[in-house]
């Protein structure tokens, strides 16, 4: 083993000025992976990051089966320390080893979303002895998983990957909280059926990482998806060689983005391989693909409201789906929405994101195209027309 540190010519970087931050923080020190047995029944595999104010746990609960999966590097937790220090302007400093490679991919994930947001982002160094190098033989080896939550992205990367994943991973935690465990065991039942049908294996993890990346100043879509999701798959390297997430836009919508092509597969290792999965099609595309597979739209989740597993039938994300299907032809096809669509219940929706205002605008030149349902497109200008004028409003 050798000691490997990121740091360049420049060292590290101040805290920026608008940065939340705890006092007088320098270095965040990721301690050794323990495991331990928790009183549900399943095996807690956690670090303790020290160097705040108060030293903090990272954990994440999963099957005991899973136990041999997890390796004795730093691996799992670098990605999201990485993503604090750079919040907060401090370096980062690894206990146990790491994968060469991730310590360059820590510095050159914080560079790009350095790059993107500037007042809030800074590059990160990192010094860790590294693991020894994983044979060439043994690289990537056997088999796959993908990220999945049973929505539009994971299932239209489901429908369409070059090799079926043999796992399908859900963390609770994320999109699913666990103060709710009805609505965890009725995901779970969701996502097994999927799993059954699609002859994969449904590995359910339950975290505290989301959590703490929002109490720590950090937007979990702009800065931590994709990196905290890439941790995840390393946790499990000691089964996978290859880690999928799915992507959240495509070439024609790419922006800055917590997940994005250039920057999970940087998380790739000698012994895990990340794929950005995806990133060739629309939204709309990706609703027309899972239309036309049953095992998909009737298995479809995309609600914003989190104290359910089904769909309201009334936030943005429902109708703009369920429109979409409509224009399609599909939507009477599925069981998965509670409501007739109707323009109505577009009257209260306005989006204050972007992003969501070009998927309304796609689905609406679908509609458009399609000339299916002119009531539902007249009630999409509606909604375009007020979230414009609000996105308008907010600019500086």
């Amino acid at each position: 083993m050798r000691v490997l540190s990121s740091t360049g010519a420049h060292g590290s970087l101040a805290i920026h000025p608008g940065a939340w931050h705890h006092s007088s923080v320098t270095t965040l020190v990721i301690g050794p992976t323990t495991l331990r047995d928790t009183d549900d029944g399943r095996v807690r595999a956690s670090s303790v990051i020290a160097g705040l104010d108060e030293p903090l746990e990272l954990w994440v609960d999963l099957h005991p089966s899973l136990r041999d999966a997890v390796p004795d590097r730093a691996d799992p937790w670098l990605p999201a320390t990485a993503l604090l220090a750079s919040r907060l302007g401090a370096t980062v400093r690894a206990e146990s080893p790491v994968t060469a490679p991730l310590v360059r991919s820590a510095r050159g994930v914080t560079q790009l979303l350095s790059e993107w947001f500037p007042a809030e982002m800074s590059r990160v160094d990192v010094s860790a002895t590294t693991a020894g190098r994983v044979a060439p033989w043994r690289r990537h080896p056997g088999s796959s998983a993908m990220c999945f939550t049973g929505g539009v992205d994971s299932f239209y990367s489901l429908l369409r990957a070059q090799d079926s994943p043999d796992y399908l991973v859900n963390v609770s935690g994320l999109d699913v909280t666990s103060r709710w465990p009805e609505i965890e065991k009725a995901t779970r039942l969701r996502l097994l059926r999927v799993a059954t049908d699609f002859d994969a294996r449904l590995v359910t993890l339950r975290s505290n990482v989301r959590t703490v990346m929002l109490d720590h100043g950090l937007r979990w879509g702009d800065h931590a998806h994709g990196s905290v999701l890439a941790g995840f798959g390393h946790l499990l390297s000691g089964r996978l060689g290859t880690f999928m997430i799915p992507a959240t836009h495509s070439k024609a919508s790419v922006q800055p983005w917590g997940s994005h092509p250039r920057l999970d597969p940087q998380w790739s290792s000698d012994a895990l391989r990340v794929v950005h999965h995806g990133f060739e099609a629309s939204r709309v595309d990706k609703t027309a693909a899972i239309a036309r597979d049953p095992r998909a739209v009737d298995s479809l989740r995309v609600c914003l409201r989190h104290n359910s597993d089904e769909n309201c039938g009334e936030c943005s994300k429902c109708l703009r789906t369920m429109a979409t299907l409509a224009f399609l032809g599909e939507l009477d096809s599925t069981n998965r929405f509670p409501t007739d669509l109707t323009p109505s219940l577009f009257e209260p929706i306005t989006v204050s994101k972007q992003q969501d205002l070009n998927h309304l605008i796609a689905a609406r030149d679908l509609g458009l195209r399609t000339q299916r349902r002119p009531d539902i497109v007249e009630a999409l200008d509606g909604v375009i027309a007020r979230s414009e004028a609000q996105i308008h409003a907010a600019s500086p």
